[in-house]
């Protein structure tokens, strides 16, 4: 394995001219920073900047916490009537219920 290696990224010839092309994508890039950063602040959240982040110890954590893992499948398939029909099965099912798969839309 080489100790190094250099990689130089070149703009397409068919895109166009290099500059206008550089031009282009740094204006599309700056556009949609500012409408994330818009939408970050229409929804309150802010970022932790570069010296906070420096700052917090390696073994930190959230104090808070998002719920995850409370969806709980019993049965996976793509058609929703295969699905339905597994769930009709199922022991602990109302017999009632057995005979109206037919009414779920």
């Amino acid at each position: 394995m080489p100790e190094a290696v250099e990689l130089r990224l070149t703009v397409p010839a068919e895109l166009g001219p290099a500059a206008d092309v550089l031009e282009e994508l740094r204006q599309r890039v700056a556009a949609a920073v500012a409408a994330i950063g818009a939408e970050r602040q229409r929804a309150g959240q802010r970022v932790l900047g570069r010296r906070a982040v420096l700052h917090q110890p390696w073994w930190g954590r959230p104090t808070s916490f998002e719920p995850r893992r409370n969806l709980r499948p019993r049965v996976a398939a793509r058609s929703k009537w295969v699905r339905i029909e597994a769930l009709l099965r199922k022991p602990g099912v109302p017999d009632g219920l057995r005979g109206s798969a037919g009414s779920l839309a």
